[in-house]
């Protein structure tokens, strides 16, 4: 029992040493590849577990390393970016000729963006327990789930639902003040029960329940004679009319958002998203050639709309314009929201 302790621990020890030599990129990939060869033996001579979990943790740890000297030269230009100035790009190397792809490139630098203690507490959980769980594929998994969490903690510090109607412009008190009105609310998945839905990503901010939603001010913000384009998940259709009622505003027809490849679903994965247009008064469009469809590309940010539809609303609906629980601002927009 000593003599396995005993191996084990020159085992990790000597794995230690191994990293601190890692000072350079091809040094690391160099080593890498000498772990990942090491990694296929022991699992086809199926070697004990505990040498499968050094080795494993190895592979992790160097890529970790990786992630963190690509992301440094990167930024002192040593490294090819597709931002880089031309006064750098001649002596900036690229990845490839040291035999690294773009995907793990990706792969490297997300690993190593994972906080340094929760890192170190993944693998001090994983390794213990089952080697199967000590894997890439879940340390990336972490550091998404970071990321999202880090984006709801800072959600709910400075833009929490209640503080929004106190917030810019303290929209609670504007009153008659534009003619279009762009929503996309952060629906609360349990109004629908679809907590489980297949493919579905979750949300990076804070979500609002349909009751809440109802009261939101939109009828007093308005003009007498006002657009409104609301974003609606097809499952929540139904109670998208519900809320044009509400806010005052008569449905009028639906816009669909065609997207270039299939997402979430329980049955249909879904590849469209659409827009209930509703008018409140009588406000005509600025132009009478516009159709009820238009293709786009995703957006880069979690929920983010696409250009081309704000560009469809400028064409054919009156300013003054405001979008809320925005992604982000825009020219000649008051924005409100997840900025």
């Amino acid at each position: 029992m000593f003599a396995s302790m005993n191996r084990t621990l020159a085992l990790r020890d000597n794995a230690k040493q191994q990293l601190l030599k890692i000072k350079t990129i091809e040094g690391g990939m160099k080593y890498l590849n000498k772990v990942k060869a090491i990694e296929v033996w022991v699992k086809a001579e199926k070697k004990d577990a505990e040498l499968q979990n050094i080795v494993a943790e190895q592979k992790i740890r160097t890529q970790r390393i990786l992630g963190k000297l690509i992301k440094d030269g990167q930024e002192k230009g040593e490294i090819k970016t597709k931002t880089i100035n031309a006064k750098k790009s001649s002596t900036a190397k690229g990845l490839d000729s040291i035999g690294i792809t773009r995907k793990e490139s990706s792969t490297f630098k997300t690993i190593s963006d994972i906080p340094e203690d929760a890192f170190e507490k993944e693998i001090s959980e994983k390794k213990w327990k089952n080697i199967r769980e000590l894997t890439t594929a879940g340390m990336l998994r972490l550091s998404k789930e970071y990321q999202r969490q880090e984006l709801i903690n800072k959600d709910k510090e400075s833009l929490k639902y209640k503080e929004k109607t106190k917030s810019i412009k303290n929209i609670s008190d504007i009153q008659d003040t534009y003619s279009t009105i762009v929503i996309d609310p952060p629906w609360d998945w349990g109004d629908e029960k679809d907590v489980n839905q297949f493919g579905r990503a979750k949300p990076t901010y804070t979500t609002i329940p349909y009751n809440d939603l109802l009261k939101l001010p939109i009828n007093k913000i308005s003009k007498k004679n006002a657009h409104i384009y609301l974003w609606i998940t097809n499952r929540s259709l139904p109670k998208g009319f519900d809320l044009l009622k509400t806010w005052g505003f008569r449905y009028i027809t639906c816009l669909t958002w065609c997207k270039p490849s299939i997402g979430m679903g329980n049955y249909f994965r879904g590849s469209t998203e659409q827009i209930l247009f509703g008018v409140k008064g009588s406000l005509p469009l600025k132009r009478k050639n516009a159709g009820t469809w238009f293709a786009a590309n995703r957006e880069k940010i979690h929920s983010e709309k696409p250009d081309d539809f704000f560009q469809l609303v400028e064409s054919c609906s009156h300013s003054p314009y405001i979008e809320l629980y925005a992604r982000k601002k825009r020219n000649n927009w008051t924005s409100w929201g997840n900025i």
